[in-house]
């Protein structure tokens, strides 16, 4: 009684385990897609150690390249240094993608988009890519970027073997740009605000 009792709470786990699909992504660029940096048109180095970050943004599998405000940070997965190994680079570790009635089939398919950003900027440290957009300007602007969108087949952990995670062969090389001034989005949004306004007048 006991042994049946055993297997059929062993099987219910595993069952349960099944139906909350999930993927393994290795979350590390190569050679060929290093970020740069346009203000001095080279790589992104570890200097000042950790001053460099980037997270990896993700989204269940639809039909179309969705739009950028639809992505969501992968937890975990922000924020690694870029610049380690080597300028250009990161190896941030392997994640799992969340299971659920967020998540995808296992081994499924995502989309994902790659974001970096200057995580150390006039002394001040911002942990998020959102953050350094709301930054005090002071000198030169801080820089931060994001990748194309791209698919990845995801590994999946319940097989035996456990599948080889995915990785980021899809994304291109980008540079981190000077970001906009807070009050020059202020001004952008309140311009586009008058217009609308006008138009609607006429």
């Amino acid at each position: 009684m006991k042994k049946v009792l055993v297997i059929g709470l062993a099987t219910l786990c595993i069952g349960a385990v099944t139906s909350y699909g999930q993927g393994t992504i290795t979350f590390a660029n190569f050679s060929s897609n290093k970020l740069s940096r346009a203000d001095t048109q080279g790589l992104v180095a570890n200097s000042p150690a950790g001053g460099w970050k980037v997270a990896l943004y993700w989204l269940p599998d639809q039909a179309s390249t969705p739009e950028d405000s639809a992505f969501r940070v992968l937890e975990g997965a922000n924020a690694a240094t870029i610049g380690v190994p080597v300028p250009g680079q990161f190896s941030g570790g392997q994640y799992t993608i969340p299971g659920g009635a967020t998540g995808i089939p296992l081994g499924g398919i995502v989309w994902a988009q790659v974001r970096a950003w200057q995580a150390i900027y006039n002394g001040q440290t911002y942990p998020t890519y959102e953050s350094i957009f709301s930054a005090p300007v002071s000198g030169a602007l801080p820089l931060a970027g994001k990748s194309n969108p791209f698919k990845i087949d995801t590994g999946d952990p319940s097989t035996v073997p456990p599948g080889t995670p995915g990785n980021l062969s899809g994304m291109l090389p980008f540079t981190l740009v000077p970001v906009p001034e807070p009050s020059v989005i202020g001004l952008g949004l309140l311009g586009l605000g008058t217009l609308l306004v006008l138009r609607r007048r006429k």
